[in-house]
């Protein structure tokens, strides 16, 4: 059985400014962060750099874009699916995990 994605979505509050997205799909791991004024994009292959240490992002720019596709689509769904009742939300708040 092949492992699911693992998306993430990291917004303001943890470092004020920046949105950070995440997709882990199979080796690879893509990270996106947007702060005011600039955009980062971060790729690794995580089966060869378990450490995070090289991106790969201008090196397999082909791969960094379907990738950033793949995580747009995931945000989108993310975005139109996402419902938490009024105590998850309240007990997801008490952890910290959302500021608001």
């Amino acid at each position: 059985m092949d492992p699911k994605p693992a998306y993430v979505e990291v917004f303001p509050g943890h470092q004020k400014g920046a949105d950070v997205f995440a997709l882990v799909e199979g080796r690879h791991k893509i990270i996106s962060v947007s702060l005011e004024d600039s955009s980062t994009v971060l790729l690794y292959d995580l089966e060869n750099d378990p450490g995070e240490k090289n991106n790969l992002a201008d090196i397999d720019p082909a791969l960094t874009d379907s990738l950033l596709i793949e995580m747009e689509l995931w945000e989108e769904i993310a975005r139109h699916h996402s419902v938490l009742d009024s105590s998850r939300l309240e007990y997801f708040r008490s952890l910290g995990y959302i500021n608001q």
